[in-house]
């Protein structure tokens, strides 16, 4: 994978690799990047190769490489579960990921019970064969959290993957649905920069400093409860940054009910479904637009009354 960028006034004298974490935050991690990464600094119209922590300046060019370590599909162990199949070609297969799954096995998530496991088990062989020379987790597209559930597009090869990856972001849509805690406007248009947070590199967090990642998020209030205290919002993200729904809605007073780590209520699970996606089929280049039952849990568990 490669990356490009020319250093801001506001990033000069920064170390590299602090940058980068910040940066590639949502693609990947400081310690991949160590491993597997090669940093190219542009001099005298050169590419010249440098080491991680150098401290970068003002005006400088760099071209970031890596590869993604590429999981042992040799080793995966395959898990017999059941998981609804919305769509499905030769190309791709659109999954409805339960909550409380992980979309694939990482250093921190040791688990033989994820996705790219049940994957592995559903397809056999053929899906092995079919990206074992990749660099790259094996057909993953994008990815929903652990505590979110709904659409997930899978590439069922590497032409595939590859179309989707190439073409993510302005050719796709993503709609989810959120269960928060009080009654925000009508309608929402939040455009605020994302950072991970410093204090706590496991979250993220909204700031108009420099460094932050633009992120776009907007909502319509679909229903509200009788009592004031909680209402159900579709909600379109126009970027994929790490947490934005999560961080978005916390940050304007309307946590997600559940997500105790963005300030939500308890509650047995993180009231977020990804209900619907967007995206060009490979073959056609036809648009495809694929989605899960409208979440009735939602309304009834907290006696919500749709709006007219």
């Amino acid at each position: 994978m490669k990356y490009e960028f020319t250093v801001t006034e506001t990033q000069s004298g920064q170390r590299l690799d602090k940058l980068l974490g910040e940066l590639l935050a949502d693609q990947t991690s400081r310690s991949q990047l160590q491993k597997n990464g090669t940093f190219w600094l542009e001099v005298d119209s050169e590419w010249q190769k440098q080491l991680f922590k150098t401290k970068v300046q003002a005006g400088q060019n760099w071209r970031i490489e890596w590869e993604e370590t590429a999981l042992n599909l040799d080793n995966l162990q395959p898990w017999e579960t059941n998981m609804e199949i919305l769509q499905e070609t030769d190309d791709f297969v659109c999954i409805n990921k339960p909550i409380g799954v992980s979309v694939h096995p990482s250093e921190s998530e040791q688990s033989d019970q994820t996705v790219v496991n049940f994957l592995v088990a559903k397809y056999g062989n053929s899906f092995s064969k079919n990206f074992e020379e990749a660099s790259f987790r094996p057909g993953i597209v994008h990815r929903l959290d652990k505590t979110t559930s709904g659409v997930l597009l899978v590439a069922k090869n590497v032409s595939a993957l590859r179309f989707f990856q190439s073409h993510w972001g302005k050719d796709t849509k993503k709609t989810y649905y959120a269960l928060v805690k009080g009654i925000p406007p009508q309608n929402g248009n939040i455009k605020s920069g994302i950072l991970r947070d410093p204090k706590d590199r496991q979250k993220m967090m909204v700031t108009d400093s420099p460094k932050a990642r633009p992120a776009h998020t907007t909502f319509e209030r679909l229903a509200e409860s009788v009592d004031g205290k909680y209402s159900l919002l579709k909600v379109q993200i126009f970027t994929g940054r790490t947490h934005q729904i999560r961080v978005h809605l916390a940050a304007i007073g309307f946590a997600i009910v559940g997500d105790e780590k963005y300030g939500g209520e308890p509650a047995e699970r993180v009231f977020l479904h990804a209900g619907e996606l967007q995206f060009l089929d490979p073959k056609n280049k036809q648009k495809i637009m694929v989605q899960t039952e409208f979440p009735e849990v939602f309304l009834k568990k907290f006696k919500l009354n749709p709006l007219k």
